[in-house]
């Protein structure tokens, strides 16, 4: 069934003002979790909604926190999170970024006590848009077995980099270094479906087609093999041992409502004016682009897409046409409604 989009954004932000958020807040909690689902990315969207409204219930996630800068040398910050709401936290420090970017051509932030912050895409979209590259990197829950291992040592460490794209939409990397983000794994579960055979491994350390017995006991793995795991090791150095947060085999599951996540996050903004014609950077990017879009074919492929292409895509056709919400996640949402207290009109 197809959902409008601003109507599941409004719910999304009833419900977290219910749950104690300011206005802003709340509005940012909801537009962050539809824009991953107008995106094509479901398993960062609304399917994660009642996790993160249980939490805050819990105490374990504080509703209207107040970042604050701990360390200050102007293109370099450290920030405690205070335990907020992931998404709504890097959104106001990428903001911070970006405003120190336009005076200084760059600012990096180290965020500690924090927690998951969903689409990462969201907050680096955000730089690109004001002509400048976004950066994002984050470590989570221990899920991911270093090449070789068959234990889960690391996070998925999702990375993410927005460019300016010039007559182009920007260039959008926004990947897991696990070979699926897990919530991929979360959302066939939910659905009950089986998953590819290399996705993960079971606790045996054999390969599984079943979420459940990846997600129980097993591991994922990471893309690209040494590549893969090199990259999430390295975020995994710059969130927790750099940012001071929890390293993934010892902060808190998002999926484990006995205690606290501390998460860390290295958001940055770079302005690319400050080094560059931006009309002449424009034209360039947009020159590249063109080439490889028009580059030959491989047999059978009807079109080459630029990294963020699709999604951007999947996006205005579902600002159009409504999202399209799995029975199960749609169910989820309801069951909300009923105990919030908040109408589920929805439907498009």
């Amino acid at each position: 069934m197809l959902y409008d989009s601003e109507k599941l954004a409004r719910f999304a932000a009833s419900a977290g003002e219910a749950l104690g958020m300011p206005a802003k807040e709340a509005e940012e909690f909801g537009r962050s979790l539809v824009y991953a689902d107008m995106r094509g990315l479901s398993s960062h969207g609304l399917m994660r909604m009642s996790t993160y409204v249980k939490r805050i219930q819990l105490g374990l996630v504080k509703a209207g926190a107040v970042p604050r800068v701990t360390r200050d040398s102007g293109a370099m910050i450290a920030v405690d999170g205070d335990n907020g709401q992931g998404v709504c936290v890097a959104q106001r420090v990428m903001e911070l970024c970006v405003e120190r970017a336009e005076n200084l051509g760059v600012c990096m932030a180290f965020v500690n006590h924090c927690n998951h912050f969903g689409c990462s895409a969201y907050f680096t979209e955000y730089a690109a848009l004001r002509n400048m590259i976004g950066f994002a990197v984050t470590n989570s829950y221990r899920a991911v077995a270093p090449t070789g291992g068959s234990a889960p040592m690391l996070g998925t460490n999702p990375l993410s980099l927005a460019i300016p794209g010039g007559r182009h939409r920007p260039f959008m990397l926004d990947m897991a270094t696990s070979l699926v983000a897990q919530g991929k794994i979360i959302l066939a579960r939910k659905e009950g479906r089986s998953v590819p055979l290399g996705w993960g491994l079971d606790q045996e350390g054999r390969l599984s087609s079943d979420p459940n017995c990846i997600l129980s006991g097993g591991t994922l793995l990471p893309f690209g093999g040494p590549k893969g795991y090199g990259i999430a090791l390295a975020i995994e150095i710059l969130c927790a041992c750099a940012a001071g947060a929890a390293k993934s085999t010892e902060m808190g599951s998002m999926y484990n409502f006995e205690r606290t996540q501390n998460t860390g996050f290295v958001l940055g903004a770079f302005d690319l004016s400050k080094i560059v014609d931006m009309d002449s950077f424009s034209e360039s990017v947009s020159q590249l682009f063109d080439e490889i879009k028009s580059s030959p074919k491989a047999e059978g492929v009807p079109e080459i897409f630029i990294p963020g292409e699709i999604e951007d895509r999947k996006y205005l056709k579902a600002k159009e046409e409504g999202i399209e919400l799995s029975d199960a996640v749609a169910g989820e949402l309801r069951d909300l409604s009923e105990e919030l207290g908040i109408p589920f009109d929805c439907v498009k």
